[in-house]
């Protein structure tokens, strides 16, 4: 069953103001960019007034070592900094993050790549396989985004990828549920995805589709043996026909044999879960 889509959830391009600060919430998101330092800036810590000093001990240390200030102050305020959120007593106050752009990935080279941009990046693949990228189709839902980051954190996907537009930004509701992880990892996104596609694939890379076809193939134990990218599609329609054109490959979950077809497909972040534990395992 799709997860259904409210109005509000549904984000357009990439647009939040580099010069306005975000309220990151809840202790593992709260760490994480605090480790990480990914963010451009930090400015304040929050923490409630009356929280246990030991469940945020390593979150004042960290604060105290890069001189960020620590206000204490009542639940209420920091329900409203955080929307009635669950901030587990501590927000802080920092630079919102963004996804970098890249328009293709190069050929793999002995282990080593680039991301085509205006600012090449350059990646290493593991040695324990070739580089496996997840590529989100307009995937919208904040609660589906901050999974699928999880999930590709724990399991050392190389890359993930976004559209620019009508994709769920990185907000702090995707870091909290991604318990972090959006915090200790870089995001891409492209302006134009059927593009990047059809450079990627020229220059070598395996593009899989999840989706349902008679082309698909059960995602069974299906282990990585090129450079991949497997390519999930948007909550409602699932891929759009002209990333489908770019696939080279489609792979689907299979349903129990007695499934009734009332419930007949996962949702975007849990088929990732399933799909991304298959390729890396």
């Amino acid at each position: 069953m799709h997860r259904s889509i409210h109005p509000h959830l549904i984000h357009r391009a990439f647009t939040t103001s580099q010069s306005r600060n975000e309220h990151v919430y809840g202790l593992s998101s709260v760490s994480a960019a605090l480790s990480a330092g990914k963010r451009k800036y930090l400015d304040k810590l929050y923490i409630q007034q009356s929280i246990d000093r030991s469940r945020v001990s390593h979150i004042l240390d960290a604060c105290q070592q890069q001189k960020i200030p620590v206000s204490r102050v009542d639940k209420g305020e920091l329900n409203n900094m955080t929307g009635n959120k669950p901030h587990q007593g501590v927000v802080l106050d920092g630079s919102p993050r963004m996804p970098i752009p890249l328009t293709a990935l190069s050929e793999v080279v002995q282990g080593e790549y680039n991301g085509i941009s205006p600012k090449p990046v350059s990646f290493k693949a593991k040695a324990s396989r070739p580089p496996l990228w997840i590529v989100l189709d307009e995937v919208q839902d904040p609660q589906n985004l901050g999974s699928i980051l999880r999930t590709a954190y724990y399991f050392g996907v190389d890359g993930v990828l976004l559209c620019s537009k009508n994709s769920a930004s990185l907000t702090p509701a995707v870091s909290k549920v991604s318990a972090g992880a959006m915090e200790l990892m870089d995001v891409y996104a492209t302006r134009n995805l059927v593009k990047f596609l059809q450079t990627s694939s020229e220059e070598g890379w395996h593009i899989v589709g999840a989706a349902v076809s008679d082309a698909s193939e059960h995602s069974v134990h299906k282990k990585v043996d090129k450079p991949t990218m497997l390519v999930l599609g948007n909550e409602g329609v699932g891929l759009r026909f002209n990333v489908k054109r770019c696939c080279n490959q489609f792979v689907s979950i299979p349903a129990a044999e007695n499934n009734d077809s009332l419930v007949d497909s996962l949702n975007v972040g849990v088929a990732a879960g399933i799909l991304i534990s298959q390729f890396c395992l």
